[in-house]
């Protein structure tokens, strides 16, 4: 499973909506709510775990995607 697949869970979204530019702004489902079910989701999946000022920070694909690949790599 990639990030797009995991967001397309959670979000109730079809992956194909997901690409490079998808914002948090674009779905009306991520609500605060989905916003942590989302980060718990994406931590599990990958073994991972996000700092609070990353979570915060997340609200994009492509920096979702980013922040998981450098913790992927340390």
């Amino acid at each position: 499973m990639d990030v797009r697949d995991v967001m397309a869970e959670v979000l109730d979204l079809d992956p194909k909506q997901i690409d490079d530019g998808f914002t948090r702004d674009e779905s009306p489902a991520w609500d605060s709510m989905a916003h942590l079910r989302l980060i718990t989701a994406l931590e599990e999946a990958f073994g991972i775990r996000f700092t609070m000022k990353e979570v915060g920070e997340l609200d994009h694909y492509s920096k979702i995607r980013d922040r998981i690949a450098a913790h992927l790599r340390s």
